[in-house]
């Protein structure tokens, strides 16, 4: 029995090789797509909550409670945030977009005052904040509830 020719064509060969790489490349997309797609079902706002409930307090714990959940937000990817947006600016698109647009402006200027001012928020300060960070957690898990097909892609 012989072998037919093609077997011994180098086209065959790096055509077969293309095949298996473009295989692969898809398999380990659709691993990563279905690994993010439970990460977004869990608690994405775990952390934040340990971090809301740690009962921390002063200019550091507001600026981790602070970019703990901007992490949180970003790593939805139905949000459609992006990974340069400020503060403000993210907080201010999601406000947009649940229609409470300007109701949290409280929370971006104490978060601003110390982070970037260097401010001290006094005991009232950072309770507010917490407030206003759990306010919109809520909202968030709220609206992403009521989707009709769960998170938007």
């Amino acid at each position: 029995m012989s072998v037919p020719e093609f077997f011994f064509s180098p086209v065959f060969w790096v055509a077969v090789n293309a095949m298996i790489a473009v295989a692969i490349i898809q398999m380990v997309r659709a691993l990563r797509r279905t690994r993010t797609e439970t990460e977004v079902t869990k608690d994405r706002f775990a952390e934040v909550k340990a971090l809301l409930q740690s009962g921390g307090a002063g200019r550091e714990y507001v600026t981790d409670l602070g970019r703990t959940f901007i992490m949180a937000l970003r790593r939805d990817e139905s949000l459609g945030l992006k990974s340069t947006m400020t503060f403000r600016e993210t907080v201010s698109l999601l406000s947009a977009k649940l229609g409470t647009e300007g109701s949290f402006d409280d929370l971006i200027r104490t978060f601003e005052a110390t982070r970037y001012g260097g401010l001290a928020p006094a005991a009232e300060e950072v309770k507010a904040f917490k407030l206003r960070v759990r306010e919109l957690i809520e909202l968030l898990e709220l609206s992403h509830s009521q989707a009709p097909d769960g998170p938007q892609r």
